[in-house]
């Protein structure tokens, strides 16, 4: 079986490599790199949580998506999950810690009460915080490594590689695939898996999917903190205006500190550095939470592409011989290996299309405001 795969990031790169497993000979295309970096994957870390709120419908996706990142683990024989556990926090009302921890009692996730512990207490404000939900289950999922090792198992395996190839054109009914410079390739299945650039490339997407633009920066926390913050959890913020992520450093990445505050619409296509003043507004966005936090030193940035619905769930939609996935923010990243392997296991008729269907329903809350946007994305 011939599949054309258009995108090479995390979701593009899952499909192709639980495609390549089941002997498909496989095509990735993609306008830059591969994997590209100019896609929302690239980062060097991500935060694996079970933690939604009242969206119990994500919970459950979560936790078998977590299985699934082990499985990739050890396919690809290389580490890309380091466990650290979850802390989700309410600055507002405790009725989303309340619904967060109803969620997980319906999934069966084992949770508790959180509570300021030697490392938490000298790194978060206590005064700052209401209520907070653990799980054990979750933590730091290494973006880069994890779309690096892909391709490389992707090569490795047979797939035919295209970067810096822009597609112009998909027939999504009849499975072909054009380049910018006049090529068709004919496959009997293609996955177009181009996040924030799919309203661009399909019209119909217009409307549906707007690409906003997300930054986060890497900080190095306060010599007396920093062995702390190597022994917190990944923490995670409700607030009035925003929701801010903290993912302690691991061996792979430094402490990341992201939110929601700074989220706005973009072209995807003239990408814009992060600037100082962005920067230091991630920072600025934790005052209230991370005491002294003028002491913390930013040492990078990095800037992602996400394609936002406004109903807040995913599209996962078959087309003729195709398969076109978007939406739902920087949420996507944890699910892409779960969701690659449900994609291959319908295209080569293992599994009925109605498989994909459960990725559509709403599991999500009526849309927000544009502050709002992406919430729970990192």
């Amino acid at each position: 079986m011939k599949v054309a795969v258009v995108g090479s990031g995390i979701v593009g790169l899952s499909a192709a490599h639980a495609l390549l497993d089941a002997k498909c000979d496989v095509t990735v295309f993609d306008a830059y790199d591969i994997p590209s970096r100019a896609s929302a994957s690239y980062d060097r870390s991500r935060m694996m949580r079970l933690q939604y709120g009242p969206q119990s419908g994500y919970a459950h996706l979560a936790r078998r998506a977590l299985k699934s990142w082990v499985e990739l683990e050890q396919a690809l024989e290389t580490r890309l999950y380091r466990p650290t556990g979850v802390c989700v926090w309410s600055a507002t009302a405790e009725s989303w810690t309340a619904a967060t921890a109803a969620a997980l009692a319906d999934v069966g996730v084992e949770y508790r009460a959180a509570t300021f512990d030697a490392h938490t207490g000298r790194v978060l404000n206590r005064s700052a915080l209401g209520r907070g939900v653990y799980t054990q289950e979750g933590g730091v999922l290494l973006a880069e490594r994890a779309v690096i090792a892909l391709t490389a198992v992707a090569a490795r395996k047979g797939a035919r590689l295209r970067p810096r190839t822009p597609v112009t054109d998909v027939d999504t009914e009849r499975g072909l695939v054009q380049t910018a410079e006049g090529a068709v390739t004919a496959a009997d299945a293609v996955v177009v898996a181009i996040g924030a650039w799919t309203p661009k490339f399909l019209r119909r997407f217009v409307g549906r999917v707007t690409p906003i633009r997300s930054i986060v920066a890497y900080v190095t926390p306060p010599e007396d903190l920093a062995a702390d913050w190597a022994a917190a959890p990944c923490t995670m913020i409700e607030t009035r205006e925003s929701m801010l992520y903290a993912l302690p450093p691991v061996a792979e990445a430094p402490l990341k500190l992201a939110g929601t505050t700074n989220l706005r619409q973009t072209d995807p296509d003239r990408p814009e550095s992060v600037t100082p003043q962005e920067a230091k507004s991630v920072l600025e966005a934790f005052r209230p939470y991370l005491p002294e936090i003028e002491r913390y030193r930013i040492i990078g940035t990095a800037m992602g592409h996400y394609a936002d619905p406004p109903d807040k769930t995913f599209i996962v939609e078959r087309q003729g011989r195709s398969v076109i996935i978007s939406g739902c923010g920087g949420r996507m990243f944890k699910f892409a290996p779960l969701l690659g392997t449900e994609i291959a296991a319908v295209l080569t008729g293992r599994t009925p299309s109605t498989t994909l269907d459960h990725w559509s329903r709403p599991l999500a809350l009526p849309a927000l405001s544009m502050s709002h946007l992406c919430r729970g994305g990192t």
